[in-house]
């Protein structure tokens, strides 16, 4: 769980201005988090948003880390509404590391990448990195680190002989600028989207999605249980921004739980109950919305263990699911998810010792452990927000996190 966004759609210092960003952290999620509480004060008192003034408060951000060995990437898009061209709204791009942000069409799923991993491997940052006295070797910096530009890392910023931005890895954005046209959208995701996907692939699944449905939410929830029936392992959170009337969708905050799924896996479970409950949502209201057997009893999780599809937390058995505003999103939202299933597992009550004669059995079989999806080891929230209305334009943003545990 070392992922983080922000989403703040009017800047308080630069109205007209909206700032989205998403951070993928590593080794924890210190850096991550503590990143994404801040960048917006720092940012948001920048006297103009200059490629120098940027570089200098993400410098500024990574000090105030102090000796933190978390690191993360962050993709950040600053959106100008008051800069309104033929081509579009204008943008501005700053990005650390591997996480991508890129720019999708709706009508033909093409698709413009706004950013360029900053790997170990590329000649660039690896002439770098040798300077710096540190090694390339398997794509990482020192055998160890798959990014070479990050917040945070401090042990491979620690040569004092050296600048800020000579260093094995650095803190130095690279800073862009670009537009979105009015048929185009903006998405921003951690690079565990990238195991499954391409960027062109990435774009074009929302875009199929999105024909028959606003439920932008939806369609993440989608992107994300696809990715990782795709084999992905990685962190994993996108965000989808639209300059379009969000009117419908415009609400302080949602958190709406993700699928639940029935592999008989306790680390998922208690993520996943963990993760509601952060959110200030009580497990027992969860529970009365769940299905149940015939008999009106719990299931246990075991029951549903060798199901070949994930069972789904429905929106329509769900009492907290907040994010459908209307009969007719919320229909759309169902076609896109599939009906609910006539049973889902709310309760896990395998003891220590099933565990161990579980897996004892499975090694005298020659098996490696857990052969089911390992999607049972993640656990996945939905959180949508919408804008308010600035110069003509609003924006509807949503974000959905996919968490390792």
């Amino acid at each position: 769980m070392e992922d983080a966004h922000v989403a703040v759609v009017d800047m308080e210092n630069h109205k007209g201005w909206a700032l989205f960003a998403v951070f993928d952290g590593h080794d924890g999620s210190e850096t991550s988090v503590f990143c994404a509480e801040n960048i917006y004060k720092k940012l948001d008192s920048c006297k103009e948003f200059t490629s120098e003034e940027i570089i200098e408060k993400f410098l500024e951000l990574d000090e105030d880390l102090g000796n933190r060995n978390s690191g993360s990437t962050c993709s950040l898009v600053l959106v100008d509404t008051n800069t309104v061209t033929d081509k579009g709204t204008r943008i501005i791009v700053a990005n650390l590391g591997d996480s991508r942000s890129l720019v999708g069409r709706y009508d033909s799923g093409d698709v413009r990448a706004l950013t360029t991993d900053h790997k170990p491997e590329l000649p660039s940052e690896a002439s770098r990195i040798e300077a710096a006295g540190g090694v390339v070797y398997r794509n990482r910096v020192d055998s160890s680190l798959a990014v070479s530009r990050a917040f945070g890392d401090k042990p491979y910023k620690a040569n004092a002989k050296l600048a800020k931005d000579k260093q094995k890895v650095i803190c130095v954005p690279e800073v862009t600028e670009s537009h979105i046209a009015k048929n185009e959208f903006l998405y921003i995701c951690c690079d565990g989207i990238f195991e499954t996907y391409t960027n062109e692939t990435a774009i074009q699944f929302c875009t199929s999605l999105m024909k028959d449905t606003q439920d932008t939410a939806a369609v993440l929830s989608n992107l994300l249980t696809s990715t990782l029936k795709g084999g992905s392992r990685d962190n994993m959170t996108a965000m989808l921004i639209e300059l379009a009337d969000g009117t419908d969708f415009a609400a302080p905050e949602e958190f709406v739980p993700g699928k639940l799924y029935a592999y008989g896996n306790e680390t998922f479970f208690a993520a996943y109950r963990l993760d509601c409950e952060q959110h200030g949502l009580k497990w027992e209201e969860i529970e009365k919305g769940l299905p149940r057997s015939d008999e009106g009893e719990a299931l246990d999780l075991r029951q549903l263990s060798s199901l070949s599809q994930p069972s789904l937390l429905s929106p329509n058995k769900n009492p907290i699911a907040l994010t459908q505003k209307s009969t007719r999103t919320t229909q759309s939202s169902r076609n896109l998810m599939g009906k609910p299933p006539s049973e889902v597992v709310h309760k896990v009550e395998d003891s220590k010792e099933e565990d161990n004669e579980k897996e004892k059995e499975k090694a005298e079989k020659g098996e490696k452990g857990e052969q089911h999806e390992v999607v049972g080891k993640r656990k996945k929230g939905t959180r949508s927000t919408g804008g308010r209305e600035k110069k003509g334009i609003i924006a509807k943003v949503t974000s959905i996190t996919g968490k390792k545990k």
